[in-house]
Protein backbone atom coordinates (compact mmCIF):
# COMPACT_ATOMS: atom_id res chain seq x y z
CA UNK A 1 0.00 0.00 0.00
CA UNK A 2 1.38 3.39 -0.98
CA UNK A 3 2.27 5.85 1.77
CA UNK A 4 -0.51 8.32 2.50
CA UNK A 5 2.06 11.13 2.55
CA UNK A 6 3.54 10.28 -0.86
CA UNK A 7 1.76 13.06 -2.77
CA UNK A 8 2.53 15.74 -0.19
CA UNK A 9 6.07 14.74 0.81
CA UNK A 10 8.28 17.72 -0.03
CA UNK A 11 11.34 15.47 -0.26
CA UNK A 12 9.72 13.18 -2.84
CA UNK A 13 8.30 16.09 -4.82
CA UNK A 14 11.76 17.66 -5.03
CA UNK A 15 13.54 14.39 -5.84
CA UNK A 16 11.04 13.54 -8.57
CA UNK A 17 11.83 16.86 -10.28
CA UNK A 18 15.61 16.89 -9.75
CA UNK A 19 16.55 13.21 -9.83
CA UNK A 20 13.72 11.01 -11.11
CA UNK A 21 15.82 7.82 -11.15
CA UNK A 22 16.71 8.12 -7.47
CA UNK A 23 13.14 9.16 -6.68
CA UNK A 24 11.89 5.98 -8.35
CA UNK A 25 14.23 3.79 -6.31
CA UNK A 26 13.25 5.55 -3.08
CA UNK A 27 9.55 5.32 -3.89
CA UNK A 28 9.84 1.61 -4.61
CA UNK A 29 11.90 0.92 -1.47
CA UNK A 30 9.92 3.03 0.97
CA UNK A 31 6.78 4.79 -0.30
CA UNK A 32 5.27 1.90 -2.22
CA UNK A 33 6.47 -1.07 -0.22
CA UNK A 34 7.54 -0.44 3.38
CA UNK A 35 6.62 3.05 4.54
CA UNK A 36 7.32 2.10 8.15
CA UNK A 37 11.06 1.95 7.36
CA UNK A 38 10.99 5.58 6.17
CA UNK A 39 12.45 8.09 8.62
CA UNK A 40 10.24 10.80 7.11
CA UNK A 41 7.08 8.74 7.60
CA UNK A 42 8.00 8.19 11.25
CA UNK A 43 8.55 11.91 11.73
CA UNK A 44 5.25 12.72 10.03
CA UNK A 45 3.52 10.48 12.53
CA UNK A 46 5.47 11.49 15.65
CA UNK A 47 5.95 15.25 15.33
CA UNK A 48 3.59 16.33 12.49
CA UNK A 49 4.11 16.62 8.73
CA UNK A 50 4.65 20.38 8.72
CA UNK A 51 7.59 20.09 11.16
CA UNK A 52 9.63 17.54 9.19
CA UNK A 53 12.81 19.12 7.77
CA UNK A 54 12.88 18.91 3.97
CA UNK A 55 16.48 17.64 3.82
CA UNK A 56 15.91 14.38 5.71
CA UNK A 57 16.17 11.30 3.50
CA UNK A 58 13.93 8.26 4.08
CA UNK A 59 17.02 6.32 5.22
CA UNK A 60 18.22 9.01 7.62
CA UNK A 61 17.24 7.38 10.90
CA UNK A 62 19.93 9.12 12.97
CA UNK A 63 18.86 12.58 11.82
CA UNK A 64 15.22 11.68 12.44
CA UNK A 65 16.04 10.67 16.01
CA UNK A 66 17.74 14.03 16.58
CA UNK A 67 14.66 15.85 15.28
CA UNK A 68 12.43 13.81 17.60
CA UNK A 69 14.70 14.46 20.60
CA UNK A 70 14.82 18.18 19.82
CA UNK A 71 11.06 18.28 19.39
CA UNK A 72 10.46 16.85 22.85
CA UNK A 73 13.03 19.20 24.42
CA UNK A 74 11.10 22.17 23.02
CA UNK A 75 7.84 20.82 24.41
CA UNK A 76 9.16 20.24 27.92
Amino acid sequence: MICEYYDTCVFMQHKTKTDPVTAGVIAQSYCKSDKYRCARFCLFRIIAPDRVPDHIWPSDDAEAMEVIEDSFKINE
